[in-house]
């Protein structure tokens, strides 16, 4: 009680409501102050990833991602969230892990805007207590495992070059060999990274993830080898990604992402076993499995200068390509009603299966996005349909390779024509003019349907000459 007793210390009520999943995808969001979220409102943000909406947090900042990560409640008072637009505020933030069969499957986030946020300092080390006990917590992760999320049977399939694929993982998962796992965006290939550590003898060591694209250069040698006291201006003591990963696994995916240079001393230390930090002279031995991914044919990232050619021969001496759901369509049935299962968890929705129409879409659809695109178009259609609804339909799912205004689908190719922002103006105005419709032209009503200020609605109806 002391913890909610602080969060609501100087506004007295709940400000935003905010429940993510292990991805970070926002499943449920509610803000009751307008300051929390984009003039668009919190119908927008469903669906979206957390780190889209409010791009300056990380795990090292974040009440959400830092309790998943560490499986407890975290507050911190006076968080900083920016919006894409540089809007900013400052609020008191608690967050609580979401548990569902002994397992962490996301979080909900309790929050209120911190009205003395005037008082704070704004600089980036505007948390300075709680930053440095997430370092003194990062420290100690040597003898811990870090981000499971999955196991093989996890990996869901009827399709029988999948199923050989889990059985070859179970074959392989003991060999101290790197793996390079290939794969097209969204066919799961971190799934088969955890799948892999959680089978092997490693399994209760440390298993550390790494997306290369997502690290500015500058930062690649510390984020990887570590830093000392004095390296650089206010470096401090810290460990990098193998010794976190020490006598566990570490996966990096978009591999090819790395820099040239950098991937010859990636070779250096999967040869030697050793690493230096940044700013010292002492070698550390390291005992690291390698697992790598990338979603790019490895012959044509090397001939495009992407990926070092003796470095794919050392961490490609395993490899595994996973599928496209366009070529196991079997699973596509499979998937959807597991899909299905545990989005009415999260919704309290009763929805039990999905109708001959929207069965014949799915099978003749090419699922760029794979397994990803299908978990994501559920869970959008599930967290928007009536709760007495048992049965998805076709006009249900919003397809992401097309757009609907009106009677008229658009495809991408016309969408590119057309240009997305007047598509998006088109397809607003379309939404404002029904819901405007529905209650009668009434304002206020209107404006909360649309979870929408009656100021921001009245400025549109004049803009859209509604």
């Amino acid at each position: 009680m002391q913890i909610f007793n602080k969060i609501f210390e100087n506004s007295g009520s709940i400000d935003g409501i905010t429940i993510i999943n292990l991805d970070g995808d926002i499943l449920f969001s509610a803000k009751f102050n307008n300051q929390l979220h984009n003039y668009n409102g919190n119908y927008e943000m469903v669906g979206k990833n957390f780190k889209d909406i409010y791009p300056n947090l990380s795990s090292k900042n974040s009440t959400l991602l830092q309790c998943i990560e560490l499986g407890k409640p975290i507050y911190i008072k006076s968080q900083k969230l920016e919006f894409y637009d540089g809007h900013c505020i400052y609020i008191n933030s608690l967050s609580i892990p979401i548990r569902h069969g002994g397992k962490i499957v996301g979080a909900i986030d309790i929050s209120t805007e911190d009205l003395n946020s005037k008082l704070y300092n704004k600089k980036e080390n505007y948390i300075p207590v709680e930053e440095q006990q997430f370092n003194d917590i990062i420290r100690k992760l040597g003898n811990r495992t870090v981000n499971i999320k999955y196991k093989i049977d996890d990996i869901i399939t009827n399709n029988i070059e999948m199923i050989r694929m889990k059985k070859f993982i179970k074959e392989i998962c003991d060999f101290d060999i790197s793996v390079l796992i290939t794969g097209e965006t969204g066919t799961g290939k971190e799934l088969i990274a955890h799948s892999l550590h959680t089978e092997s003898k490693r399994q209760g060591k440390p298993f550390i993830v790494q997306n290369c694209a997502a690290i500015p250069e500058s930062l690649f040698e510390s984020i990887f080898f570590g830093t000392v006291k004095g390296a650089f201006t206010d470096s401090i003591d810290n460990m990098g990604l193998f010794e976190m990963a020490n006598g566990g696994t570490l996966f990096l995916d978009e591999i090819n992402s790395m820099p040239i240079y950098l991937q010859s001393k990636l070779l250096r230390v999967l040869q030697d076993k050793k690493i230096t930090r940044l700013g010292s002279k002492k070698v550390i031995d390291v005992d690291v499995r390698l697992i790598t991914a990338m979603n790019k044919d490895p012959i044509k990232a090397i001939a495009d200068k992407e990926l070092r050619q003796d470095l794919y021969y050392r961490i490609g001496m395993l490899k595994i390509d996973v599928l496209p759901l366009r070529k196991r369509k079997e699973d596509i049935l499979l998937l959807t009603q597991y899909f299905i299962s545990k989005y009415n968890i999260v919704f309290s929705k009763n929805i039990k299966g999905i109708s001959k129409d929207l069965y014949k879409k799915f099978k003749n659809y090419d699922w760029s996005g794979n397994v990803r695109e299908l978990d994501n178009l559920l869970l959008l259609a599930i967290s928007m349909v009536d709760k007495n609804k048992e049965i998805l339909e076709l006009n249900d799912i919003i397809f992401s390779n097309s757009i609907q205004t009106d009677e008229k689908t658009f495809s991408i190719d016309e969408v590119e024509k057309i240009g997305i922002k007047n598509l998006l103006n088109q397809y607003e105005k379309n939404i404002i003019k029904i819901t405007l419709e529905k209650y009668e032209y009434n304002i206020t009503k209107t404006a909360n349907a649309l979870k929408m200020p009656r100021q921001t609605l009245h400025r549109k109806i004049k803009i859209y000459e509604l």
